[in-house]
This record gives C-alpha cells, structure tokens and sequence, in this order.
C-alpha cells in the first residue's frame, strides 16, 4: 500500500517542482488571481460544490439538508460576485488614504531653453537605420537620462527566436531628444542578463524568480562609469482578503 501511494505522490510532486520551476511562465495568470482574490474564493467554493455532490449527498442525504447548503452555496456566491464588482473602489479607497496627493503651492519652473521633443517613432526610425548587425534589432522605447539629457532608450536585442535563445544582447542606442536630428550615440557592452534574450538570461525570468507577486514597468537603461546598468520600477500589492491596495515595491 506505501510503495502505491509513494507511486502517486512522486508524479505529483515532480510536477509541483517543475511548475515551481517554471513559474516565471505563469506569472500573468497568477497575478490575475492575486490582484482578484475574490476570483480565489469563487473557484474554492465551486469546488467544494463539485466534490460535494459527486458523493451523491444530494441525492442520498436529507432534502432539507440539502436544500440549506445549495442555498448557502448560493448565497456565498452571489456574495463574492458582488465584492468582486466593488473591489475596485474599494483598492482605489485604500490607495488614496494611503498615497493620497498633495496640494502644489507653488508654480513649476520650467526651462525653456529644450522644449523640443523628438517624437518616439522619429527616434525609432534613426535608431532602426543605425543597426549593423543581421541578427540583432530594436527593443521597444523608454525614457531615460545619459549625462543630464532626456533621451530615447533602445536595447540592441536578438532578432527572432532562435536567436533570442543562442544570442546575448549587444549593448544600448541613445537617441538625443532635444534635437529632431539623427543625433545618437551606441553603446556596445554585451549584457549578461537582459530583455529580448530567452530562456534563462531573460531579465523578467530572473526578476520573478526573485521577487514573484510584482508587476514590472518597462526596463530603462543607464550608462554609468563605462557600465550598462537595468533600472526597472515595479509595484507591489498590500493584500487585503478581498481586494489588493498597489504600491511602490522595496527590494
């Protein structure tokens, strides 16, 4: 009886670890429900229906009985769907008392001396020109700083899958957005872990291994003393049984 039990347990616990492993893969589906425990709650109770009337109690047992507990069931659903519709307003509750804005006194001081902006799909089309190399392309965009200057960001990422897999990334392309021409500078320093590359040097697979229950902003990258450095904002969640309340995260 144990060497048949211990046949059903290993699979099953090969599979936890194999999924545990490759939870990076399902973060989304997992944040869906973390984000939305009242969706938690509904499947527990859905499944605590199905497991209840597969014993036939409903057909077998006491009608009364059975007639209070469907209609507890019911109730306890009819329940959840209604938080589940007020769970926004009740996050966004939560946040503003905790993180609620305050009032400017004073004016904003504005220089005037860069107001032009370099729209961002001008500085993809010079950036995009610039590529040397047939396996490599563009990430997608972000904003960042490179010595005092705003500038347009773009990771020199691997083109295609296959690649993506064999390939590291080849550094970072810095668009001028104070000008509306092609001024850029490139910064070839292969990174170690980064986007665009896949499976295990990707940066979000390594993030999530780390630090789970978040949601990432878009990676920026910085320049600084002859290195290429990540910066990512992410938010965390401060959970609340049927809702969760957003904020800054703190590694």
């Amino acid at each position: 009886m144990r060497k048949k039990e211990l046949g059903l347990f290993l699979p099953v616990l090969i599979f936890i670890g194999i999924l545990w492993f490759f939870r990076p893969w399902f973060h989304g589906i997992v944040m869906s429900f973390y984000r939305n425990p009242t969706i938690i709650y509904l499947f527990i109770i859905l499944a605590a229906i199905l497991i209840y009337s597969s014993k036939k109690r409903f057909v077998e047992g006491n009608t009364k009985r059975n007639a209070s507990l469907g209609g507890t069931f019911a109730l306890v659903i009819l329940l959840l769907i209604i938080i589940s519709v007020f769970t926004g307003a009740l996050s966004n509750t939560a946040l503003y008392k905790e993180y609620h804005p305050t009032q400017v006194s004073n004016e904003l001081e504005l220089s005037s001396s860069k107001i032009r902006i370099l729209p961002k799909l001008t500085a993809y089309r010079y950036a995009v020109d610039t590529i040397e190399y047939a396996r490599y392309t563009l990430g997608s965009s972000h904003l960042t700083i490179r010595d005092g200057t705003p500038v347009w960001g773009f990771f020199i990422i691997p083109d295609g899958a296959w690649n993506a897999i064999r390939l590291k990334d080849k550094g970072v392309l810095f668009v001028d957005m104070n000008t509306t021409q092609a001024r850029m500078e490139r910064i070839e320093n292969e990174l170690q872990v980064g986007p665009g590359m896949q499976i295990f040097d990707n940066l979000e697979w390594n993030l999530y291994k780390k630090h789970y229950l978040i949601d990432l902003d878009i990676p920026r990258a910085l320049y600084y003393e002859s290195k290429i450095y990540i910066v990512i904002p992410y938010i965390s969640y401060s959970f609340r049984v049927f809702y969760t309340v957003p904020k800054w995260g703190e590694f």
